[in-house]
């Protein structure tokens, strides 16, 4: 579907839900036992998303405490990245062949021992990044098993509101994250391990309303899940550690995958999949545009205390109001599809974010203020940007594909992200290499001239991959006919 019959198709509401697929099981799940479900199912993935920013922000603070250099800190960050991205695409995949409960048990229970052993086990950085991994892990499971029950089983003006609501909640959890890990970095980080034991409260619900049968499938193709996660965790991981040979061995298993699904009696993706041009190119515009997801508060941390001698905790009140407008617009999102069309407000997100990190290379050597302003522009166009770019790659799809559909979502977004992070949080620690901390102390004028000038550059180079972003989506509406 283009985005011009998206945008008609979403007014005139006309997309049934996938509740009533043929061959499924969970056909009969009622929308007011889906509704009961999401609310708590987005509550666990804002636990999990609070610790994934938390510990993005403090993860330089963390290798200090264990004693280790900042090139293996980053590993906190990196690795957990590389794990969701491809926990995502699994989780999203598995959907459509086992039970969306049995998926919800997994992750609960993973979550809760990967939170527990962290807080138990956190004066070693090795057992700190392995418990992390399993922290998202296990909350990831709550966030692809909510895309999928709304996506499949929601009429779509209420779909789109649940999907307003899911990035709101992602938002308001970053922002919470940010906050926390900001003070308790002060006190003690690795209390941020113990916020997700919460979800156990959520469990009784689950358990009475999540769907409790199969998909309709009759197996799971492990292989097939095996190859690709092999390939997706090598390629993740090379641009952490530039290893060569990971890219050599990625490029081997994508090989070898794209030869498997050709031949294989019933792989869980058909080549026919990848045939769908309207969806290569839906999902080209989730990459470009989370690529620099993650990145902005890792930035924004480093120019807070190593050009204005500020704490985390400052610069966590600094950018809380970007996260708080940010979720507003995120609820709203859905409306604003249905009034102005997916199109418009693709092109006004990407504009917001233009505005704020280019605004920023253009202000930053005047302080604090214009970080929290700029940053209110930057996450405000994030959090636009999620219902129309997440919706229109669904829309492509068939509605035996949705869970697919979701994964591939989901690792196009988690996985740019972790890339992202990965390549320019290494340039925002280049830049930063030797300078110290101000704590509060003016810096000669030579070095302040000298950081502001090394954090516009990669200012400017986020810009420019949302100009990038914004560029593709004007030609991909234009070659659709979209109407604008």
């Amino acid at each position: 579907m283009h985005m011009a019959q998206i945008d008609s198709t979403m007014a005139a509401g006309t997309v049934t839900p996938e509740s009533g697929d043929k061959g499924s099981s969970q056909g009969s799940v009622s929308e007011k036992a889906v509704a009961a479900s999401l609310v708590p199912l987005l509550i666990i993935f804002m636990l999990g998303t609070l610790c994934l920013q938390g510990f993005n922000l403090v993860a330089v603070r963390v290798g200090a405490d264990v004693q280790t250099s900042g090139s293996q800190a980053t590993l906190i960050t990196a690795l957990p990245a590389a794990a969701l991205g491809i926990v995502c695409f699994i989780y999203g995949s598995l959907s459509d062949f086992v039970s969306l409960r049995k998926l919800m048990w997994w992750g609960i229970g993973i979550l809760l021992a990967g939170s527990a052993g962290g807080f138990l086990f956190h004066g070693s950085l090795a057992l700190v990044i392995i418990f992390r991994i399993l922290q998202t892990v296990g909350y990831q499971a709550a966030g692809s098993v909510y895309m999928v029950m709304a996506s499949r089983f929601l009429a779509p003006k209420k779909k789109v509101f649940y999907l307003g609501l899911y990035t709101a909640g992602y938002q308001v959890a970053a922002a919470l994250g940010i906050l926390s890990a900001g003070f308790l970095s002060e006190i003690q980080w690795s209390y941020l391990f113990l916020i997700p034991l919460a979800s156990a409260a959520f469990i009784p619900v689950l358990a009475r309303n999540i769907p409790e049968g199969d998909a309709g499938h009759t197996s799971v193709d492990v292989a097939g899940f095996g190859i690709i996660g092999a390939a997706l965790a090598l390629l993740i991981l090379f641009f952490s550690q530039l290893a060569w040979w990971m890219l050599g061995a990625s490029a081997v298993f994508f090989a070898v995958f794209a030869v498997y699904i050709h031949y294989a009696s019933a792989p869980f993706i058909t080549p026919g999949f990848f045939h769908n041009i309207r969806w290569l190119k839906a999902i080209s515009l989730i990459v470009v545009f989370y690529s620099v997801n993650f990145a902005a508060a890792p930035l924004y941390n480093a120019v807070g205390e190593k050009l204005y001698g500020i704490t985390s905790a400052t610069v966590s009140l600094l950018i809380l109001p970007a996260f708080i407008c940010a979720a507003v617009i995120a609820t709203f999102s859905g409306s604003l599809i249905n009034r102005w069309g997916s199109r418009a407000c693709l092109i006004a997100a990407a504009m917001l974010m233009i505005l704020g990190t280019g605004g920023y290379a253009l202000t930053l050597r005047y302080g604090a203020a214009a970080l929290s302003v700029t940053a209110v522009l930057f996450y405000t166009g994030m959090g636009l940007i999620f219902s129309p770019i997440y919706s229109n790659s669904l829309s492509t799809l068939p509605g035996s594909e949705t869970g697919r559909g979701v994964g591939m979502n989901d690792l196009a977004m988690q996985g740019s992200a972790a890339v992202g992070v990965t390549i320019l949080g290494g340039l925002i620690s280049s830049v930063g290499a030797g300078a110290g901390s101000s704590h509060g102390k003016a810096l000669a004028p030579a070095q302040a001239a000298l950081l502001a000038s090394g954090y516009s550059q990669i200012l400017w180079i986020i810009t420019g991959i949302e100009v990038l972003g914004l560029i593709l989506v004007l030609v991909f509406s234009r070659a659709s006919g979209s109407r604008g």
